[in-house]
């Protein structure tokens, strides 16, 4: 009899993407983790990201550092981006922004 060993799957929704297929007219949601990161760097990771998105898709952005927070969502703000959600964890945030 033959055993096959199987590795775990990862277990982080930051670390993991799942293929997408949209339904017309549905937004895409995309994860950038920039946890570790201290400031400007998630910013500037997150310029870069939304940069690359349609208008109307969703960048979820993992941040641990309270300057890269403030900055992210001022900076959707002055951009016409819009922040649709911010949730405060334990070791973090997760900022959802919406590229206009």
């Amino acid at each position: 009899m033959s055993h096959t060993h199987l590795s775990p799957l990862p277990c982080s929704p930051r670390r993991t993407a799942l293929p997408q297929r949209p339904l017309p007219g549905s937004v895409r949601r995309h994860v950038l983790d920039t946890t570790g990161q201290v400031s400007p760097f998630p910013l500037v990771a997150a310029k870069r990201t939304l940069a690359l998105l349609p208008a109307g898709d969703e960048l979820m952005i993992f941040v641990d550092c309270s300057q890269a927070t403030l900055a992210i969502t001022e900076w959707a703000h002055e951009t016409g981006h819009l922040v649709t959600r911010i949730d405060e964890y334990a070791l973090g945030s997760a900022i959802t922004v919406r590229r206009g």
